[in-house]
């Protein structure tokens, strides 16, 4: 059955401005700016000339990055157009475009030219006209005056035609159509948009859900726009511009009308039908599943013409055709194409295409069109695809079959064909979405209910039947191409009255064969009659090369009496029940041997296969017997060891008429690598032979053989248990230590599962990947490090066979190790566990290779110790093997003898276990210095170590102002300066400049004193506190009378505190929040932000102060961050979030019309989605407003209103709606 497919092309929405006297653009991508393709703009070429393309060695663009280029070759027709609805009642229509010349040479004579035309229903007016002559840079193009084309629905088509001289270059740019609105009352308008005017035209194969646009030109408003399919209405809007995503597989084939209904507020009706009757010649030309129709060779004979790509090499979905993979190639592909009789006179080809680089095509690089007649093989040449282009181009060609010669009725091949060039310079094309259009009553409305006959397949003549038929199957003649010489088959009828006699024609008596696919069924040759038997010989199928089962019809002309026999069943499993025909069916396969029965596993010795029902098929192309690889239907053989390993056989050939084939074994069995999934074929065993011959069908998914029957698949393979032995490589692999192996020192890790793809220290550029090398190197199934087992090498990667490094090398991804020399085991399928040479495992940091402390770079200043002790200085993570971290830390310069620094360092569990062994580890300094009457600072350099070395080495830069006054220097230290109440403050000191003992005497600014050089105090109320300490010196002789103090600042009550800040907080999904924790207070240094969005979604971390976030569903969240700062004081503060639905309104008025002023309205409208509570501001068009949801409002004189009416949310967000209000009779618009 065949599958119509329908395309309709879109135009964007046009804002018609009635209202005002602002010019508006009509067209859309006018200065081609939109990537992908040329949307909306169609394409017509003949050489597939038509360019999009940015700066380049034509010129920059005119205007903004992309222009498009029309010509370029010899004897080329390329068009670029687009439709539009003019707007009626216009003051001005002015057309303008950018044009550039380049022509060949100096020629004087015009032979190229470029025509600027309007095309209609009755229009084709050409409106400028330009030649090779005409040679300019970028000039801007200027037509008035086009108002007469008001209210119609035009074509703007761009055509350049150049001749076989010297081909000229015409350049486009910055098209525009702008229009001005007059004077009147202007009616509705309503179009479906498309080339051939007003109706549906499909440009390219599309499959599933695809949209379908209405447009409408409705002056006064819209009070309904609807789409209806046979009747049933689909879709209705009450914009402009109706968007339907209809399934149109879902159509049932045949005639369909398409309805659309245009109603306005003051009720005119407009209406607009379009009847479809075009079909998709082609089925499955956009390359996706399972497909068989295309045939043709490759310069690569493992390079299938269709395969699957990354999504760059492909317009849609996952596969495309690839043609010119190779330099100095030749390469095609074909597609059967039945035309039938009824079909109008212009057929129309549409594909995508775009090539590995938009670099120009050199010479001898060709990508060419041809239809192929099948019978006389004669080629009419369709078109050449001349210029490069990196993004998908739509290529549309009109194909007149009178022009071309070709004639409707006849089968013929749709041939694509790339030549390349030799050398590196060649391009390669991809194709996707090829189909081929024809408008054909037959085809579109009937041909999947009726033949070509006129009767309706499977509906026998009551009392009529087919019995049966012998021989069931016509197998192809294998030693000529297809079939050419075909069974004689008997065909027993029951209750026909047959004409009888010999060489009955086809005008008395119908005997006819169908394959599924075809279009029409083929007459048997040779029809006898003798009773009720049938004797005749079983025609050519229309697709020679297509082995599939065959409907077969008995009709007998006068009468009209007829009968089908449907399809085929094979025999069961005693060899009864066959039923139906099968065309080309082969005899079932019989293996009776193979010589010699043992192989080395490495492949490529012959081997030598005797089997009957063994075949290859060569098929037709141009009416000639193909023998090359892509045109020939080799079986494929292979040896089995259960369903995992196989060896399979290359260069497989015989003489005609044997049942001897002769062969290589190919290098399956011997891979580098045969760890799971990839295991290899057993040796020194016996394994299965397996054989299939080749088909075109895949008998597996079809539902019509439910076990137990036997399937087509039981009659293509035939298997032989126990039939040869594969023999293992003849010498061990051997591995030798060199710069191919190794890289040498790399130690292997992942992180939750994730490689880190380097190594934890890297030396030298090291990788985790280690390459083995040496010789004999096939069937290794897995390595590990020294003895231990358990920890094996991931990923084991080997080269092709037959590349260079085939044999020689392998690769692995590396276990965690300790540092040290290991020795990696390498076992094998056949010659078990083999040492390697030593590696060199280094030491394993991974760390931040940055300070952490405040988030800040390394050198830094402080200016007192209460944010310091103990300083986090750095965090790392260290392997298997590094227990002891240490840290050596000097002072290089600066007062290095009033600053003082000890490391800390620690360590925590981590994850461990193969290719995991990670632990924590963390490095703080304590600071220390003495009291100074000047400042002083010192830098140190820290190097975090472990057992195996320095991590790496930070410097600090330490920064401290002088302290104290008097003839002694007195420093102030105390554990904290700021907190809350009450807060309990440790004071030390620190005392210089005198030589006897000293009396300390405390203020704390709260009342309360004390006495000693270490004290503790507690500050019971919020206040900021001066605390002062005077030393005096106490002794004898010398050593008597000096004094001094220190004073430092202590603020109480200053608790933490934060506030979060969010950036937006509220909108639809999905909904990205930028968000900050803003803290106060505390200690000043805060250690950890922890975060929870309210979605179950949560963050930490010291630098997390600022996150972002994103909310996918509809709802109301309440994000919180918990701050914590030095001295463990914690604080929370909240945000709420809100995720909610779009805002949708709608509103009414009544009436929307009166004939005369004054005349009251009354409004009404209603609100969903968003956040409750809604505010609403209605404008009546008459400078009076309201804020009321439902108002009334009195118009006092006759004109045109637009009431419109916006709610807003409780988020800010707002919708509008607007309704036209018409009282009196206007005569214009403006007034």
């Amino acid at each position: 059955m065949k599958k119509i497919i329908f395309l309709i092309v879109l135009t964007a929405m046009i804002s018609f401005g009635y209202f005002s006297q602002t010019p508006t653009e009509l067209i859309v991508n006018g200065g081609f700016e939109q990537s992908k393709s040329l949307y909306p703009w169609v394409v017509e070429t003949t050489k597939g000339g038509v360019l999009v393309s940015g700066p380049n060695e034509n010129g920059n663009p005119h205007g903004g990055n992309r222009y498009v280029t029309l010509g370029g070759t010899n004897k080329e027709i390329d068009v670029i157009e687009q439709s539009l609805i003019v707007p009626q009642n216009l003051e001005s229509l002015i057309l303008s475009f950018a044009m550039k010349i380049k022509s060949t040479g100096n020629d004087k004579t015009p032979h190229d030219f470029l025509k600027v035309i309007i095309k209609g229903e009755t229009l084709n007016d050409m409106l400028v006209q330009y030649s090779n002559v005409n040679s300019c840079d970028w000039q801007a193009i200027s037509i008035p005056n086009l108002t007469s084309y008001a209210g119609k629905l035009i074509t703007l088509r761009f055509e350049t035609s150049t001749d076989g001289t010297k081909p000229t270059k015409f350049m486009i740019d910055d098209v525009s159509l702008i229009y001005t609105a007059g004077q009147g009352t202007p009616t509705p308008n309503l179009e479906f948009i498309s080339p051939h005017f007003g109706c549906v035209y499909p440009i390219s194969t599309i499959t599933g859900a695809a949209p379908f646009t209405v447009l409408a030109d409705a002056p006064n408003g819209i009070e309904s726009l609807t789409l209806s399919i046979d009747g049933e209405i689909v879709a209705s809007t009450t914009d402009k511009r109706l968007d339907v995503p209809m399934n149109w597989s879902n159509l049932t084939p045949g005639p369909h009308t398409l309805e659309a209904e245009l109603i306005d507020p003051i009720g005119e009706r407009k209406l607009k039908r379009c009847e479809i009757t075009s079909s998709n010649l082609l089925e499955g030309a956009d390359f996706e599943g399972y497909y068989s129709g295309w045939v043709g060779a490759t310069a690569d004979e493992e390079f299938p013409l269709v395969k699957e790509f990354d999504s760059g090499f492909v317009y849609d979905g996952i596969s495309s055709m690839q043609l010119g993979s190779l330099s100095g190639s030749f390469e095609f592909a074909e597609h059967f194409v039945a035309i039938p009789d009824d079909s109008e006179d212009v057929l129309t080809l549409s594909f995508f295409y775009k090539t590995a680089s938009a670099s120009t095509l050199i010479k001898d690089n060709s990508f060419s069109i041809y239809l192929i007649d099948i019978e006389t093989s004669q080629s009419y040449f369709i078109g050449t695809i001349t210029q490069p282009s990196s993004d998908w181009m739509l290529v549309r060609m009109p194909i007149s079959m009178a022009a071309l010669g070709v004639q409707p009725g006849k089968d013929y091949l749709l041939r694509f064909q790339a030549n390349t060039a030799q050398g590196t310079k060649f391009t390669t094309f991809y194709i996707d979405d090829i189909a081929l259009y024809v408008y054909s009553q037959t085809l579109a409305a009937s041909a999947s209910l009726k033949d070509e006959d006129g009767d309706i397949p499977g509906q026998n003549t009551p009392g009529c039947s087919i019995v049966d038929i012998t021989p069931h199957k016509d197998p192809p003649n294998i030693c000529s191409c297809g079939h050419t010489q075909h069974a004689t088959v008997t065909i027993t009828t029951y209750g026909f009255n047959l004409p009888q006699g010999t060489n009955i024609s086809s005008s008395v008596l119908k005997v006819k064969f169908k394959i599924p696919n075809s279009t029409t069924g083929r007459q048997a040759q040779n029809v006898c009659v003798n009773g009720n038997i049938i004797t005749c010989q079983v025609p050519d199928s229309s697709d020679k090369n297509n082995f599939n089962e065959c409907d077969v019809k008995v009709k007998v002309v006068s009468s009209g009496q007829k009968a089908w026999s449907k399809g085929y069943t094979p025999p069961n499993e005693s060899g009864t029940g066959e039923k139906g025909f099968f065309y080309g069916f082969p005899e079932k396969i019989q293996i009776l041997g193979v010589s010699p029965a043992t192989f080395s596993v490495l492949g490529n010795e012959s081997v030598t296969f005797t089997a009957n029902g063994l075949v290859a098929f060569r098929q037709i192309a141009n009416g000639v017997c193909k023998t090359t690889s892509g045109y020939t239907k080799f079986p494929c053989i292979e040896a089995a060891d259960g369903d995992e390993g196989r060896v399979k056989v290359k260069s497989l050939s015989n003489s005609c008429g044997s049942n001897v084939w002769s062969a290589l074994w190919t290098r399956d069995g011997a891979p580098a690598v045969c760890a799971p999934p990839n295991r290899c074929i057993a040796c020194g065993q016996l394994v299965s032979l397996r054989m299939w011959n080749p088909d075109a069908t895949d008998p597996k998914s079809d539902s019509k053989w439910p076990a137990p029957k036997l399937t087509w698949k039981d009659w293509f393979q035939a298997v032989k248990q126990n039939a040869l032995t594969f023999t293992k490589p003849p010498y061990p692999p051997s591995f030798t230590a060199s710069m191919g192996y190794g890289p040498a020192n790399s130690v292997g890790y992942k992180m939750n599962g994730v490689y880190l793809n380097k190594a934890i220290r890297p030396l030298n550029n090291a990788t985790n990947k280690i390459i083995f090398s040496g010789s004999n190197i096939y069937r290794i199934q897995k390595v590990y490090n020294d003895n231990d087992s358990t920890c094996s090498y991931d990923d084991l990667r080997g080269p092709e066979a037959g590349t260079s490094d085939y044999g020689n090398k392998f690769a692995g991804w590396a276990p965690s190790h300790k540092p040290g020399l290991v020795q990696p085991k390498v076992e094998t399928m056949d010659w078990g566990t083999i040492s390697a040479p030593y590696l060199t495992y280094v030491p394993s940091f991974y760390g931040t290779s940055d300070c952490i402390t405040l988030g800040q770079k390394c050198s830094w200043l402080f200016n007192n110790l209460d944010t310091l002790n103990p300083l986090p200085v750095d965090a790392f993570e260290v392997g298997p093997g590094e227990n002891n971290i240490t840290c050596n830390v000097s002072c290089i310069s600066g007062d290095c003898s009033k600053i003082s620094a000890t490391p800390i360092a620690t360590t925590t569990d981590g994850v461990s276990g193969c290719n995991k062994n990670l632990r924590s580890a963390n490095v703080s300094l304590n600071i220390a210095k003495q009291a100074s009457t000047t400042d002083i600072q010192a830098t140190f350099k820290v190097e975090p170590k472990s057992d195996y070395g320095i991590v790496e080495t930070l410097y600090y830069t330490f920064f401290f102002p002088y302290s104290g006054s008097g003839d002694l220097i007195v420093s102030i230290f105390p554990d904290k300066t700021s907190g809350p109440a009450p807060l309990t403050v440790y004071f030390t000191t620190a005392v210089s400049g005198g030589c006897g003992s000293y009396q300390y005497s405390w203020n704390f600014g709260d009342g309360q004193q004390g006495m000693g050089n270490e004290i503790n105090h507690q500050f019971s109320q919020n206040g900021t506190y001066q605390v002062v300490l005077n030393v005096t010196e106490i002794g004898s002789g010398n050593c008597i009378g000096r004094t001094g103090s220190a004073s430092v600042t202590i603020t109480v009550g200053g608790n933490i505190s934060a506030t979060i800040t969010a950036n937006p907080e509220s909108g639809p999904p999905p909904l990205n929040v930028n968000f900050a924790c803003n803290p106060t207070g505390g200690s000043g240094y805060y250690t950890n932000f922890e975060w929870n969005f309210g979605d179950g979604q949560t963050d930490s971390g010291s630098n997390k102060m600022s996150v972002s976030h994103t909310y996918s569903n509809v709802g109301s969240y309440t994000a919180t961050c918990k701050v914590t700062d030095s001295y463990g004081n914690t604080v929370q503060a909240s945000k709420t979030i809100t995720v909610s639905s779009g805002l949708t309104l709608s509103a009414t008025a009544s009436p929307t019309s009166s004939s005369s002023a004054p005349v009251e309205i009354t409004f009404s409208c209603s609100v969903s989605g968003g956040q409750p509570p809604y505010s609403f501001l209605w404008q009546f068009g008459d400078g009076a407003e309201s804020t009321e949801q439902n108002p009334k409002h009195t118009y006092n004189s006759n004109g045109i209103y637009s009431a419109k009416v916006t709610a807003v949310d409780g988020n800010g967000l707002s919708a509008s709606k607007t309704i036209t209000i018409k009282i009196g009779a206007i005569s214009n618009p403006h007034l």
